[in-house]
């Protein structure tokens, strides 16, 4: 009983807000396709294909094995994980700028001798994400801590809080009469945003103090139940 009470939470909120966190990624696509129709939608597509690859190949190993070393930090009692949070940050960001720089700079040379002529125009779509893309190659794998620390409540605010600025900064866009490629940079302008507080809230909460008392039997349960959920988010 005591275990249950401690992770109740997790299928009651997590769950849900990995729904939430899902249609914010798709939102972009969606409302491009709403507003200015299915080839644009088609060319956000494509770029969102192209830039994701990224981080299907290195951000979801690297961000298993920050999981698994938080985790057992966690299990030892270990609360505050300040360094470790910034060692796998700055070794994130490195790639990140990485591929935000060639995101900016090699779409327009590289869409039409890949993926033909009819789609050199995707390439513009790819630049516009790029800052969005480079900044949650790291941020993305570090937001494991809200579930690792059971902070459901900055979990919710941060999905949320992208919906929001993705919905709003697209929307307000989209009625100045910015064309299709310029409303897609102020939507993942919102999504840059969002991973700037998801980045700063997991320092702050990676910085807590570290008890003096040893975990006990319940603490292990919940790290187990994180582990279950951190797994199924990364994938």
């Amino acid at each position: 009983r005591r275990t249950l009470r401690s992770y109740w939470r997790f299928p009651l909120v997590f769950a849900p807000t990995a729904v939430v966190n899902t249609a914010g990624l798709q939102l972009p696509l969606i409302l491009i396709g709403a507003w200015f129709g299915v080839q644009s939608a088609g060319y956000l597509g494509v770029a969102q294909r192209v830039t994701a690859l990224p981080a299907a190949l290195v951000g979801i190993a690297v961000g298993q094995v920050f999981c698994g070393e938080l985790t057992a930090r966690l299990r030892a009692n270990e609360r505050n994980n300040r360094r470790l949070y910034l060692k796998v940050s700055a070794r994130l960001g490195l790639f990140g700028v990485l591929i935000a720089l060639a995101l900016l700079i090699l779409p327009p040379y590289v869409f039409p001798v890949v993926l033909g002529p009819n789609w050199a125009e995707a390439g513009a779509y790819a630049q516009a994400t790029a800052l969005a893309v480079g900044l949650g190659f790291m941020a993305s794998p570090l937001d494991y801590v809200f579930v690792a620390y059971q902070k459901t409540a900055i979990q919710v605010s941060v999905d949320i809080t992208r919906l929001v600025l993705v919905c709003g900064l697209g929307y307000w866009a989209y009625r100045s009469g910015w064309s299709a490629v310029s409303t897609v940079w102020m939507m993942y302008a919102g999504t840059t945003l969002n991973y700037v507080l998801t980045w700063f809230l997991g320092l702050v909460v990676t910085s807590e103090k570290n008890p003096s008392s040893a975990p006990d039997a319940s603490s292990s349960a919940i790290i187990t139940e994180t582990e279950i959920i951190a797994e199924t988010k990364i994938n």
